[in-house]
């Protein structure tokens, strides 16, 4: 009993949670636009509770797919830090995230494909 009350306690957060979210969230054709605090780098910022900001990208990924396996950060297909639609998110490590920066020609000419 005791945990079928934690069970529904942590369901009602999640979607309270999930509500707040996407409630600052523009939603159109292509990217969903966060419409909320943004960084420096134009990544949207997300409050969880009251001392933890969470980058907006990150928490679509939670809310829409679960927990990020440790080791893993979430990475745009759209190359558009805003961009909080599920389907324009993917994981991967740090090593492709930088991979996938040099293959898109980011990074402001600081790294460089190397010849194989």
């Amino acid at each position: 009993m005791l945990a079928a009350k934690r069970d529904a306690y942590r369901a009602d957060v999640h979607a309270r949670l999930a509500e707040r979210f996407w409630s600052k969230v523009v939603r159109g054709e292509g990217c969903w636009i966060w419409a909320a605090s943004v960084d420096d780098h134009g990544y949207g910022r997300f409050g969880i509770g009251r001392l933890r900001i969470e980058p907006a990208h990150r928490v679509a990924w939670m809310v829409a797919n679960g927990p990020i396996p440790d080791g893993l950060s979430v990475l745009h297909r759209c190359d558009n830090p805003p961009c909080v639609r599920p389907d324009h998110l993917f994981l991967g490590t740090q090593r492709d995230n930088m991979r996938d920066m040099i293959a898109k020609g980011r990074g402001g000419g600081q790294f460089q494909r190397r010849s194989a």
